[in-house]
């Protein structure tokens, strides 16, 4: 059964000297029946907290707001009239009772371990969630796409080789492909990995020999003069 004391009680306390604040509280928290270790989990004020009050070692415990807070979660924790404790607190302190007599001032949650923590864990929540929507936004937004290379972007399909047999120029045009242009001397080989089309243009049609897919195709053209291959529209006609 617990027994609560009350206003008066512990009034008569503090009038006759019987006890200080530190007895007042121990005395409420053995009328309690409630031990120590039992206090500590249920307020989340940690022991040595609780022990420093009741022996009032103010060295060892913080005052102002947050040893006030501490006396009110023991104080409703052992059913003990709150406003006579906080009031014995504060003389043996030497705080202000008049500060300690409002207590709907001031923000308990902020003493409250447990509460603190669920505050910072939904603060961490919060931010996380921005975060996220924030690199989302990012992600998705047209200008958050990387440039890559056009060489990078070509889908590679097809193997083409053009090799030279005497000097030349060749040209090799795609879609998604940027031109390029290259000189070739005698054994010469240009070598790609290409997507579905591609065209070739030599200034000379004997110069070169085009090989798809590692097969060797017919000379593209007739002997003398320009010449232009599109592949694969042409590679069934140009197969040995």
């Amino acid at each position: 059964m617990v027994i609560k004391l009350s206003t008066n009680e512990l009034d008569a306390m503090k009038r006759t000297g019987m006890a200080g604040f530190g007895e007042a509280l121990k005395n409420a928290r053995k009328a309690a029946g409630i031990e120590l270790a039992e206090l500590a989990e249920t307020t989340k004020v940690q022991r040595r907290y609780i022990i420093a009050l009741e022996e009032e070692d103010w060295d060892s415990v913080h005052g102002g707001v947050i040893g006030r807070g501490f006396v009110r979660l023991i104080a409703r924790e052992v059913d003990a009239d709150m406003e006579p404790l906080l009031e014995l607190y504060a003389e043996a302190r030497i705080e202000d009772a008049t500060d300690t007599l409002h207590p709907q001032d001031e923000t308990e949650w902020a003493l409250h371990p447990s509460a603190r923590e669920g505050r910072i864990k939904m603060i961490a929540v919060v931010a996380a969630v921005l975060l996220g929507s924030i690199i989302g936004v990012w992600i998705w937004s047209p200008w958050s796409v990387e440039e890559k290379p056009v060489a990078e972007r070509f889908i590679k399909e097809h193997t083409l080789e053009v090799r030279a047999l005497e000097q030349t120029s060749v040209t090799l045009t795609g879609p998604g492909y940027p031109s390029v242009e290259k000189k070739l001397t005698p054994a010469n080989i240009l070598k790609l990995d290409v997507g579905a089309e591609i065209k070739i243009e030599a200034a000379e049609a004997s110069a070169i020999r085009i090989s798809w897919d590692g097969v060797m195709l017919k000379a593209p053209g007739p002997a003398n003069g320009p010449v232009t291959v599109e592949l694969p529209s042409q590679l069934e006609s140009l197969k040995p």
